[in-house]
């Protein structure tokens, strides 16, 4: 099942296509900003892993221009990922994607154009926030995904320990003149598998990788690797337990700033 996930949200297509059919409802408005710019990282808010909130270091540097190049599984497709912009939104530094979509072939429902993406840390949090408009034509509806936002790592976690995080996904469509708005909560669970650890991928070898395991509510999951000072560098997605890898990622090269 295809992901929209880390460097866009992490949420399955299929959900998303679920919302889309479905009758009126109130927007739910419990996930906002204000929410997570307050989080400490204590674990007291939308997850509930332990660990005092300090950053073990910076395992996503952001700044503006820094670029990492991805090669998909079982494809020839490389794609950059730039910050290109930073703002602010809602008072809170940002630091925008120039795309989203993590897949060598552009899904049915949604284009890079359609999504954006910042992305932000606090005191060892690191956070992702999500938009998606998709412009409706004569024959198909217009998306709208409100904001969301998710946290995919907690640097400062043990070994083994873990959090979950459940959001609110808030989608309207509309067609023909007729807007359906519904709202579904959305559940993940991130497990800190290993710390400190020195992966090769390709012809380097990173130290100091953070791996986490994303577990998601249909019982796919994935594995990411993230590197001090470098950032993302891997990813393994799995459909289950006993599936085969059926997607991933792994960094080429990057330049930094």
């Amino acid at each position: 099942m295809n992901k929209i996930r880390l460097f866009c949200a992490i949420l399955s297509l299929a959900s998303i296509v679920s919302l889309t059919s479905c009758d009126n409802e109130p927007i739910d408005s419990a996930l906002n900003l204000e929410d997570f710019s307050n989080d400490d990282g204590s674990g007291n808010g939308n997850g509930n892993g332990n660990g005092n909130g300090n950053a073990s270091g910076d395992y996503m540097p952001l700044a503006l221009n820094n670029v990492w190049y991805y090669a998909f599984y079982n494809s020839t497709t490389v794609k950059d990922y730039k910050i290109n912009a930073v703002e602010s939104i809602g008072g809170v530094t940002y630091y925008r994607l120039n795309r989203a979509i993590t897949s060598p072939i552009e899904t049915t429902l949604f284009t890079e154009s359609d999504v954006t993406v910042h992305m932000r840390k606090s005191n060892g949090n690191y956070y992702q926030r999500t938009h998606v408009h998709k412009e409706g034509t004569s024959s198909s509806p217009a998306i709208t995904i409100e904001p969301f936002e998710l946290i995919f790592l907690k640097d400062y976690l043990a070994v083994g320990e873990s959090f979950s995080q459940t959001v609110n996904i808030t989608t309207s469509t509309t067609f023909l003149g007729v807007t359906n708005t519904s709202t579904e909560p959305t559940t993940y669970k991130i497990t800190i598998m290993g710390k400190n650890l020195s992966v090769t991928v390709g012809d380097t070898t990173f130290n100091e990788v953070i791996k986490v395991k994303m577990e998601y509510e249909d019982g796919s999951f994935s594995y990411d690797w993230f590197a001090k000072n470098v950032g993302w560098i891997k990813s393994e997605d799995y459909d289950s337990d006993v599936s085969p890898q059926t997607g991933g990622l792994s960094i080429t090269d990057y330049t930094l700033y």
